[in-house]
């Protein structure tokens, strides 16, 4: 007679196997991609690195200076802080008629339903840049650029909220931002237009060739020392 632990153990096993969760120990460094949004719009985003894409839209949810001249205008001289953070643990991205790949693993798919077609995304994404004053020129457009430093936590699931995740990512990376600023003639005032951050590669990847010569030439100069200390 079997042992009731082995229904348990059974149950749990097929509970696994039917709805797998990939929980990723590494962390994804972003290297090329950026997220931006217009007053109104939707934000659009895509981040890769190796191994990773995430692409799609969310309607955008800042807690921070990024619309610090959205709702009222600001005048020159006023220093604004061109950090944003998106989402947080009581809000959902919504991926929209996105895709993940992960690890070569596709989740989601271009239409369809949730379940069937595009995927919902919870977590917090935040980019940390410094302030910049809006200067004083009376230009009709401003653009405020500053670097920034990114990191953030997405999960993946079909189902809102989400029970079951598909996959749980960790990601970091660098860039640079740049807001964009429209100069309210009548009122010599500027208001917010638009914000975005471009992911940039602070790491190059060295190629195969490339690794082999460092290699080779690393080999050469312990030869070298060894010869000499024989000698």
């Amino acid at each position: 007679m079997r042992h009731p632990l082995w229904k348990v153990a059974a149950v749990l096993l097929f509970a696994g196997t039917a709805n797998p969760v990939t929980i990723h120990a590494e962390t994804f460094v972003i290297r090329e991609g950026s997220i931006g949004f217009d007053p109104g719009d939707p934000a659009s985003f895509v981040f890769r690195s190796g191994g990773l894409q995430l692409s799609g839209l969310f309607q955008p949810i800042a807690t921070s200076g990024a619309f610090t001249c959205a709702p009222a205008a600001c005048a020159p001289g006023t220093r604004i802080n061109l950090g944003t953070v998106f989402g947080g643990p009581l809000r959902d991205f919504n991926l929209g008629q996105g895709v993940a790949t992960i690890d070569g693993v596709q989740h989601g798919s271009q239409t369809g339903p949730p379940g069937q077609g595009f995927l919902f995304l919870t977590g917090t994404l935040t980019f940390d840049a410094p302030d910049l004053p809006i200067p004083a020129g009376g230009d009709l457009v401003v653009r405020l650029t500053a670097p920034f430093l990114f990191n953030g936590r997405v999960i993946g699931s079909n189902e809102r909220p989400v029970t079951m995740p598909l996959f749980d990512v960790a990601l970091v990376g660098t860039g640079a931002a740049t807001m964009r600023l429209g100069l309210d003639s009548g009122l010599g005032l500027y208001r917010f237009e638009g914000l975005e951050y471009v992911f940039e590669s602070s790491e190059p990847i060295p190629e195969p060739a490339t690794l082999l010569l460092v290699g080779a030439g690393v080999a050469g100069l312990m030869a070298r020392r060894k010869r000499l200390r024989v000698g």
